[in-house]
């Protein structure tokens, strides 16, 4: 498939999904107007964010898709030992440095890019972006590079409230 016919499927999947998420919050009785319409531009960006990879990786670059996978899976993060070091209450500490391999925070972005079963490319996913969300896209930032050594780290929005 063309570039240009995939972008043009992008497009529509936009304008059908944003019509159709007008008309459904709309008629729902079980959910707030704004929760329906933030949940389904959501869903709609990792999406789109996929397409456009795959657009990028397979038409651009002309490589191979088998190559190419994409996911949310979660990537455990323990306790760094510097952290532990600084609580100053011994029980506290104590359980932690005997726990330390059972405590991990489960961390991930809505969209990871590997090559070859690398990951090269997390994209965090927003229909719209404010002060409060940037503030945690960048702490994301930071555990990524933290976890997984990346310096890279992808934000896609289709609205900005900055």
């Amino acid at each position: 498939m063309s570039i240009e016919k995939r972008l043009k499927n992008c497009i529509k999947a936009y304008d059908r999904v944003v019509k159709g998420i007008d008309t459904a919050a709309l008629e729902s009785d079980d959910r707030a107007y704004g929760g329906i319409i933030r949940a389904g531009k959501g869903k709609l960006v990792e999406s789109l964010a996929e397409a456009l990879v795959e657009t990028a990786w397979c038409s651009v670059l002309g490589q191979s898709k088998k190559r190419l996978e994409m996911n949310r899976s979660k990537m455990k993060i323990h306790l760094k030992d510097g952290y532990i070091d600084r609580i100053e209450d011994p029980k506290v500490r104590d359980y932690l440095i005997k726990n330390n391999n059972k405590i991990v925070y489960k961390f991930g972005t809505d969209v990871h890019v590997y090559i070859d079963g690398k990951l090269i490319m997390p994209i965090e996913c927003k229909a719209y972006t404010e002060n409060a969300m940037m503030k945690r896209i960048l702490f994301d930032a930071v555990l990524m590079k933290e976890a997984k050594g990346l310096d890279k780290y992808y934000l896609l929005q289709l609205e900005s409230q900055l």
